[in-house]
């Protein structure tokens, strides 16, 4: 029972984690099938350099669960910051690599030099993105990783919704580029690490029993 109640709160999250990506590209077909080739180049790209980061998020929550196991409550902190530290510091590495060279990166996907040479602007704010990522996903794998699994899961839902809200106004209302549609992983990154963030800074995950 224990179990379960930790590890359901986790899989809700990462369904709507899911989901919401779906619902992503689906408005994105509503643009038109360049868009849409544009933006599968784009997520396959990605996939491929956030592989470092999410490295850093499965090692936080693994230590920081440690710590806490071993009830040195008041080293995770300083833990947090290192990683964040560590994953900014390669992430910064691989955009600035990413900005150099966009047309490599992407022509690893696609031969397609239109799509390419389009898709330039559109992975730029990606990688501009990736700072943000680096930094949020330490923060929310730190949540998860004190146990307060439920509280990852309403502000996964509350930054989703809200992400949700700018994709179809930008798709639907204003019909804006390809490049403004796609700053919606700008926007949910900082919402989803700012919400962490604060939650981490309460202090309320120390009073967490399981």
């Amino acid at each position: 029972r224990q179990i379960t109640t930790l590890s359901l709160p986790l899989f809700a999250q990462h369904f709507l984690s899911m989901g919401a990506w779906f619902v992503f590209f689906i408005l994105i077909e509503k643009m038109g099938k360049h868009a849409l080739a544009m933006s599968n180049v784009i997520r396959s790209a990605l996939t491929i350099i956030m592989t470092p980061i999410w490295a850093y998020f499965m090692a936080t929550n693994t230590m920081v669960s440690n710590l806490i196991g071993q009830t040195k409550h008041d080293e995770v902190w300083l833990l947090i910051k290192k990683i964040i530290r560590m994953s900014l510091l390669t992430t910064l590495f691989i955009v600035g690599f990413c900005v150099l060279f966009p047309k490599l990166i992407l022509g690893l996907i696609t031969s397609d030099q239109t799509i390419i040479d389009d898709a330039v602007p559109v992975f730029h704010v990606v990688t501009l993105s990736m700072i943000a990522f680096s930094i949020t996903a330490v923060l929310l794998s730190s949540v998860a990783g004190t146990g307060a699994t439920s509280v990852a899961l309403v502000i996964e839902f509350f930054t989703i919704m809200l992400y949700l809200v700018y994709l179809y106004v930008t798709v639907k209302v204003f019909s804006a580029s390809l490049t403004i549609v796609w700053c919606a992983e700008i926007l949910y990154w900082v919402l989803l690490g700012c919400a962490s963030w604060w939650y981490l800074k309460t202090n309320k995950w120390k009073t967490i029993r399981l």
